[in-house]
């Protein structure tokens, strides 16, 4: 199988990595910045600098990038991948994107006569290095069938949603909660430590009641390092929560909370924390640096 991935950010190039191991798979990568291809190559990957040519041949292109602007920029705005596709080939988009645009990426897929298959992935840095992310699938159900042996490269388990959106619409829900736990916990513990608690007792707390999702209990060590290093950039959680919101707004659901959670995050990107972790958002919240 001919296989063209798009987009080597922090999961992009692990994902990527992991595909290369398929075997039967020839890889071809493809990113707006080429020197991100370099790891890709050594690892003996096809790389290409012309969008056109890197999927002409492909069986299967399969894109993670970082918006659905980018997204729909890189598929149909000239000279998008989609008109240099073969007929009937498969397009995978692993792109975090609301439930509206990925059904309007499946329109312009069919309408190109090219098939799609939305497939968000749940998980960061650390599962997609060791191919332990979770893949969540909706659309074409031949092309998920096709796709398999890519999601298992990928990932421990691939969950299949239906039609094209609702992959997305789980994956924003997943991310909604990663934002608010972290926020709310930071909160806390920025209060404990103003009413002139141990911060490391009120910690040890916290994370041993059951209020508080486990991966605050994982995330600690980088807490209380003052690491900020991205897994996950803050500026792409706060893209998701934009993405929550306009979700919402499609359907008429009230949401208070992300959208304050959304305000919080999109004030500590302007407080210059675009590039760190989403977690910085404690050290945001804490003062720290």
């Amino acid at each position: 199988m001919q296989v063209t991935f798009i987009g080597l950010g922090i999961m992009g190039e692990r994902m990527a990595k992991n595909i290369l191991k398929v075997p039967g798979v020839t890889l071809t990568v493809y990113n707006r910045t080429a020197e991100k291809m370099q790891p890709l190559a050594d690892a003996g990957a096809k790389t290409s600098t012309n969008l056109p040519e890197a999927v002409a041949q492909a069986d299967l292109v399969m894109t993670m990038l970082s918006t659905p602007e980018v997204v729909l920029q890189l598929a149909s705005k000239a000279p998008g991948f989609l008109a240099h596709m073969q007929q009937d080939a498969l397009w995978v988009d692993s792109t975090t994107v609301a439930p509206d645009h990925a059904r309007n990426f499946a329109d312009l897929a069919k309408a190109a006569g090219i098939r799609y298959v939305e497939a968000p992935v749940l998980g960061s840095r650390a599962p997609a290095e060791a191919g332990e992310l979770v893949v969540v699938a909706a659309g074409d159900q031949k092309g998920i069938e096709q796709a398999s042996p890519l999601f298992e490269a990928v990932g421990r388990k691939t969950v299949t949603m239906g039609e094209p959106g609702m992959a997305a619409s789980m994956k924003i829900l997943v991310n909604l909660m990663l934002a608010q736990s972290v926020a709310a916990y930071s909160e806390a513990v920025s209060l404990g430590k103003n009413l002139g608690l141990d911060v490391g007792k009120v910690q040890d707390v916290l994370t041993s009641t059951p209020g508080v999702a486990p991966l605050l209990g994982a995330l600690r060590g980088k807490l209380d390092s003052g690491d900020t290093s991205p897994n996950f950039p803050l500026q792409w959680m706060h893209k998701d929560l934009r993405l929550v919101a306009e979700a919402a707004y499609a359907v008429n659901t009230p949401m208070p909370l992300a959208n304050a959670a959304k305000e919080l995050f999109a004030q500590a990107k302007a407080a210059g924390r675009a590039e760190q972790d989403f977690s910085a958002i404690f050290q945001h919240l804490m003062g720290g640096k």
